[in-house]
Protein backbone atom coordinates (compact mmCIF):
# COMPACT_ATOMS: atom_id res chain seq x y z
CA UNK A 1 0.00 0.00 0.00
CA UNK A 2 1.47 3.55 -0.65
CA UNK A 3 -0.18 6.99 -0.31
CA UNK A 4 -0.43 9.04 -3.19
CA UNK A 5 -0.42 12.56 -3.76
CA UNK A 6 -3.80 13.19 -2.52
CA UNK A 7 -3.47 11.28 0.68
CA UNK A 8 -5.21 8.26 -0.73
CA UNK A 9 -4.04 4.72 0.25
CA UNK A 10 -3.97 2.67 -2.87
CA UNK A 11 -2.48 -0.94 -3.42
CA UNK A 12 -0.03 -1.45 -5.92
CA UNK A 13 0.26 -5.13 -6.58
CA UNK A 14 4.38 -5.71 -7.03
CA UNK A 15 6.53 -8.45 -6.54
CA UNK A 16 9.67 -6.15 -5.96
CA UNK A 17 9.20 -2.43 -4.28
CA UNK A 18 12.02 -0.28 -4.35
CA UNK A 19 11.77 2.98 -2.72
CA UNK A 20 13.44 5.69 -3.24
CA UNK A 21 12.43 9.18 -0.90
CA UNK A 22 13.96 11.48 0.93
CA UNK A 23 17.97 12.42 2.59
CA UNK A 24 16.47 11.43 6.39
CA UNK A 25 17.18 8.15 7.96
CA UNK A 26 13.99 6.54 7.76
CA UNK A 27 14.17 2.78 9.00
CA UNK A 28 10.66 1.34 9.86
CA UNK A 29 10.22 -0.36 6.78
CA UNK A 30 13.66 -1.74 6.89
CA UNK A 31 13.45 -3.22 10.37
CA UNK A 32 9.73 -4.69 9.38
CA UNK A 33 11.25 -6.15 6.31
CA UNK A 34 14.12 -7.52 8.67
CA UNK A 35 12.05 -8.51 11.02
CA UNK A 36 9.95 -10.54 7.93
CA UNK A 37 13.20 -12.28 6.88
CA UNK A 38 12.33 -9.86 3.49
CA UNK A 39 15.53 -9.19 1.65
CA UNK A 40 15.65 -5.46 1.19
CA UNK A 41 18.46 -2.85 0.93
CA UNK A 42 18.49 0.62 2.51
CA UNK A 43 21.52 2.79 0.35
CA UNK A 44 22.11 6.93 0.54
CA UNK A 45 20.61 9.34 2.92
CA UNK A 46 17.77 6.47 3.75
CA UNK A 47 20.18 4.56 5.94
CA UNK A 48 22.56 7.35 7.32
CA UNK A 49 22.74 10.95 6.23
CA UNK A 50 26.02 11.99 8.52
CA UNK A 51 28.28 12.70 6.26
CA UNK A 52 26.26 11.70 2.99
CA UNK A 53 27.53 13.16 -0.22
CA UNK A 54 26.51 12.88 -3.81
CA UNK A 55 29.00 10.74 -4.56
CA UNK A 56 28.49 7.85 -1.92
CA UNK A 57 24.77 8.02 -2.81
CA UNK A 58 25.42 7.64 -6.48
CA UNK A 59 28.42 4.73 -5.41
CA UNK A 60 25.75 2.97 -3.70
CA UNK A 61 22.71 3.40 -6.54
CA UNK A 62 24.83 2.12 -8.75
CA UNK A 63 25.89 -0.89 -6.43
CA UNK A 64 22.42 -1.40 -5.52
CA UNK A 65 21.29 -3.78 -8.49
CA UNK A 66 24.47 -6.25 -7.90
CA UNK A 67 23.88 -6.38 -4.11
CA UNK A 68 19.89 -6.71 -4.64
CA UNK A 69 20.86 -10.03 -6.86
CA UNK A 70 23.20 -11.14 -4.08
CA UNK A 71 20.69 -10.71 -1.72
CA UNK A 72 18.06 -12.39 -3.66
CA UNK A 73 20.39 -15.18 -4.64
CA UNK A 74 20.86 -16.11 -1.23
CA UNK A 75 17.44 -16.78 -0.16
CA UNK A 76 16.43 -19.04 -3.67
Amino acid sequence: WIRDAAGDRVGVPADTVVVCAGQRPELALAARLRAAGRPHLVIGGAGGAEELDAERAFREGLQAPERLGQVLSIRS
